[in-house]
């Protein structure tokens, strides 16, 4: 069990495949850990320098990635976004595919 100084208290939160959030967030790239951020609506809106309202039109409309719902609250990864934004950017030419 995890210290009281632990991100997720002395209670870890525990979704997909019973990871916990701290570890879903934490994803390693040549052994140095970098942090996934989770952004809510507001968070994920400034992101990409959007507002809130505007944002919901795009996630409704299904422009933007849909939000995963933990405990209630509509969540984004920033890789997620990221990717997106990659994917729009190869799209309309502004970078070249990976290749």
């Amino acid at each position: 069990m995890p210290s009281d100084d632990s991100p997720t208290g002395p209670y870890p939160i525990v979704i997909d495949n019973r990871k916990s959030v701290t570890e879903m967030q934490i994803s390693t790239h040549d052994n140095i850990a970098v942090r996934d951020p989770y952004f809510g609506t507001a968070g994920a809106a400034s992101y990409y320098g959007y507002s809130e309202s505007h944002f919901r039109v795009l996630v409704r409309t299904g422009k933007v990635p849909r939000p995963t719902r933990i405990n209630g609250k509509l969540l984004w990864r920033q890789s997620l976004l990221d990717a997106h934004m990659r994917q729009l950017e190869v799209e309309q030419g502004v970078v070249p595919a990976a290749s």
